[in-house]
């Protein structure tokens, strides 16, 4: 889970490893999370979310969610009795809505 959260931080912060040295084109992860025509719901392998949210979502609930607007990265790691199913992934967007919420209410920590 760490190393999950160290990607999720990684692009929450554009592409800019914590030393300050930038990976990534400074454009770049903007352009990832932008709506796709062909599914406004998906950008470059990136689920897309409200409010400029954003996650890389995987079988079984894997996932790094990231809420920059919040500067908020939250992972799970899941064990799914089904690879995907509309309940599960319902009851993990209402976990990211609701901690990002509390982010928001109480600030981090």
């Amino acid at each position: 889970m760490r190393d999950y959260a160290r990607i999720g931080l990684f692009a929450l912060r554009g592409g800019v490893l914590p030393d300050g040295r930038r990976v990534l084109p400074g454009d770049w992860m903007a352009q990832s999370t932008a709506r796709s025509p062909a599914n406004p719901g998906y950008g470059y392998l990136w689920w897309l979310g409200d409010n400029g949210a954003y996650g890389a979502l995987g079988i079984y609930g894997q996932a790094i969610w990231i809420s920059p607007a919040d500067s908020v990265v939250i992972v799970t790691h899941s064990v799914w009795p089904r690879a995907t199913g509309h309940e599960f992934s319902a009851h993990r967007s209402a976990l990211f809505t609701a901690l990002t919420a509390a982010v928001r209410r109480n600030g981090p920590g």
